[in-house]
């Protein structure tokens, strides 16, 4: 696929010609495994089996943890005394974490593509990531 067209392009084109074209077929591939890669960093539509009970959140984060295959980190202080909620069944990792936090005062964000930090929602109160 050329990004520019035909008479852009001519049959006996000269160097500066060639060159635009393939410094355009570059930057089209970039742009489309950037686009890639954010929807694989986000999980949008990797859906994994959950089976996580209700339980203690530090348990519960690391149930999650190995089930979705990605990192979790949280400080004790901010998890401390809290129960999960029970986590059944096929969902994205966004969604089955969103269910695990709900009504906890907690949420998160993506650090990277494979790292999930878990903080105390603004206010303290529930709030639903929409990573």
């Amino acid at each position: 696929m050329t990004i520019c067209q035909t008479r852009h392009c001519p049959a006996q084109p000269d160097s500066s010609l060639i060159f635009h074209c393939r410094v355009g077929k570059v930057w089209f591939l970039c742009v489309i495994l950037l686009f890639s890669s954010v929807m694989v960093a986000h999980g949008a539509g990797q859906p994994k089996e959950f089976n996580i009970p209700a339980q203690p959140m530090q348990t519960a984060l690391d149930a999650f943890a190995q089930q979705s295959d990605l990192q979790m980190l949280y400080t004790m202080e901010i998890i401390e005394g809290l129960q999960s909620n029970a986590v059944k069944g096929t969902y994205s990792p966004e969604q089955a974490l969103n269910l695990l936090l709900e009504g906890t005062g907690r949420t998160f964000h993506f650090a990277d593509e494979h790292t999930i930090t878990v903080v105390t929602s603004p206010g303290g109160v529930e709030s639903r990531n929409s990573a």
